[in-house]
């Protein structure tokens, strides 16, 4: 089997969940036999490849969909959605931002058909969502039947759960902190929690970067912050240094204004630390009752949640968990049924 990859052009400019999606679900389909490619148009035919599977619903994405159709090559999309009016209209994005996404909000509910996301959509083969909470808000927002969603959950690599405190030890003499991972922007939120632990005598770890500097955000984030919040900068998804502060970590925060779910709380969890994760989103279809849940409205709310985390001792239940249900040994071998119930 013949599989090409697509996705926005923005891809890989600047490392996130979705990326590692893409690439992770790359080497388990090739472990399993699957010949994958990056799609690249200057030197590929869609025509040379039994499938395209494209990855979000992307706007920009649209007019190689649309071809792919065309040329009557069945096509596969990861929709990779969650709504995000609610984001725009109550983080601190900016008047600007939340003008334009209600504006946008507006013109996909009386142009609908001209909504190039919702096209995508309708003209896949087969739909995978990552859960099935994603599954029902794409078929309610898009108007896409229920029965075109196959369900692939997101993923984790195995080596996350041998993960060792001791090199991130050595390094930065922090152990038993609050850890926040991922880029450093509005919907991850990181401004709320400094503000939630600040007086509360508990580290605070952030490893991540913004998309750009100088981003007023990240310099929000320096100006609140205090001696016990510690910024790394960014540290590379395969550096051992990652899994190590995952394991020397007692809690792990994730209190973005929604996640599908969060790779990094995925590999924080299987690493063996305590869980504080945003209840918008697919988080629940994941970290079901193993977790502490917040609202990423609230400081308070976080506040309280991250106290009664970071007061209870580490446990090995949401390591099994995710070990039984969420390698990526299992995406690839679900990713691969889907391809073969629409090439059947």
């Amino acid at each position: 089997m013949k599989v090409a990859f697509n996705a926005p052009q923005t891809f890989n400019q600047v490392i996130g969940g979705a990326e590692i999606q893409l690439l992770k679900t790359k080497k388990a389909l090739e472990e399993l036999g699957v010949e994958v490619h990056l799609f690249d148009q200057w030197e590929m035919k869609v025509t040379d490849f039994d499938l395209v599977h494209n990855f979000t619903g992307d706007p920009s994405t649209y007019p190689l969909c649309s071809h792919v159709k065309k040329a009557q090559v069945p096509l596969v999309v990861s929709t990779v959605y969650w709504p995000v009016l609610e984001y725009y209209l109550f983080s601190d994005t900016g008047k600007k931002q939340k003008l334009l996404a209600l504006g946008y909000h507006f013109f996909k509910k009386i142009f609908s058909a001209g909504d190039l996301q919702r096209r995508i959509y309708h003209m896949a083969d087969i739909l995978l969502p990552n859960s099935v909470t994603e599954a029902k808000q794409v078929a309610r927002d898009f108007g896409v039947e229920l029965n075109r969603s196959f369900v692939v959950p997101n993923g984790v690599d195995r080596r996350f759960a041998d993960a060792k405190p001791d090199l991130f030890y050595q390094r930065y003499g922090l152990k038993d902190f609050v850890l926040c991972v991922g880029r450093i922007e509005p919907r991850k939120n990181q401004l709320s929690v400094i503000r939630a632990l600040k007086g509360t005598g508990i580290p605070l770890v952030i490893i991540g970067e913004p998309a750009y500097k100088p981003h007023p955000y990240y310099e929000a984030c320096l100006r609140e912050k205090d001696d016990s919040v510690h910024f790394l900068g960014y540290i590379s998804h395969d550096d051992p240094l990652l899994e190590s502060a995952y394991a020397a970590c007692h809690t792990f925060l994730l209190a973005s204004w929604y996640d599908t779910p969060g790779l990094v709380a995925l590999e924080a969890g299987l690493a063996g630390a305590r869980v504080v994760i945003t209840g918008k989103g697919t988080t629940r279809d994941y970290f079901a009752d193993y977790v502490r849940y917040v609202d990423p409205r609230s400081v308070r709310d976080i506040r309280e949640a991250v106290l009664a985390a970071y007061g209870e001792p580490k446990n090995d239940l949401l390591r099994n968990h995710i070990m039984q249900n969420f390698l990526w040994e299992n995406v690839g071998q679900k990713t691969f049924e889907a391809y073969r119930k629409v090439l059947s």
